[in-house]
């Protein structure tokens, strides 16, 4: 029942994403957002010589993919650019919900998750930046998903190498729309990695020493994470060798 509840409130947030996506005006930095992205496709189909879009502002310090990707859905339809871009936005913001619902999980309260979808649908402010803000919504939804499967690394007392391709999915995708959210996250990883060290040898619950299995877990995390924050390529090891997950473009 609680799952269910979840679901119809998910259902719900998209059917009025649905109903109402083409309704929104245009947020005042949401052209440039465009163009960044637009620029970004034509950097690679230029097999990467195309460099426009490091000089538009300051908008090759944030991660390209979602931009990108938006502008591969509407460049068949660029007159509605901005419909396209408030209904794809609203739509990856509401993967927030079913994270909330991951994250009750652990907590073993089955109805924290929908009423805190509930909560959070219903708060202006969100609801209100669903549509238009593509850099903070999706990188919002995109640090739940990498918190929940955070949190089911945290307590799990097994090595579940599935919930580690997810977090590491997770956690590249927030890279790639924010990369400056990274370090907080890799800081988190790290301090989930040693709990479940500890936890091991407490417990005696690791196959091969928990070491060994902790180390080969999160390195699967790094890798799927780097993997998917590949996307944003050129990943700036010259001007941030500290830094490699930044995922900007750059020349």
């Amino acid at each position: 029942m609680p799952r269910l509840a979840s679901a119809l409130v998910l259902l719900t947030a998209m059917g009025l994403v649905g109903a109402t996506y083409q309704d929104y005006g245009i947020a005042w930095d949401e052209g440039v957002q465009a163009r960044y992205g637009e620029l970004v496709l034509a950097y690679f189909r230029s097999g990467m010589v195309d460099d426009r879009a490091n000089d538009l502002f300051s908008l090759r310090i944030y991660g390209p993919l979602l931009e990108s990707a938006m502008a591969l859905v509407y460049e068949g339809t660029p007159d509605r650019r901005f419909e396209i871009r408030h209904g794809l936005t609203a739509l990856f913001g509401l993967l927030a919900l079913p994270a909330l619902a991951l994250c009750a999980r652990p907590l073993r309260r089955p109805w924290l998750g929908a009423t805190a979808g509930v909560f959070l649908v219903t708060m202006p402010r969100f609801w209100g930046h669903l549509f238009a803000n593509s850099k903070d919504v999706p990188f919002a939804a995109a640090f739940s998903l990498a918190m929940a499967s955070l949190a089911g690394l945290l307590t799990r007392t097994d090595y579940p190498w599935r919930l580690a391709l997810a977090c590491g999915g997770a956690l590249g995708l927030a890279g790639a729309i924010r990369p400056g959210g990274l370090p907080l996250l890799m800081l988190l990883l790290a301090g989930v990695l040693a709990y479940r060290v500890y936890s091991a040898q407490r417990d005696g619950t690791a196959r091969r020493g928990p070491w060994i299995d902790t180390t080969l877990e999160g390195a699967l995390v790094v890798a799927v994470a780097w993997a998917v924050n590949f996307f944003n390529l050129k990943l700036s090891l010259d001007q941030y060798p500290f830094l490699p997950f930044v995922g900007t473009v750059t020349s």
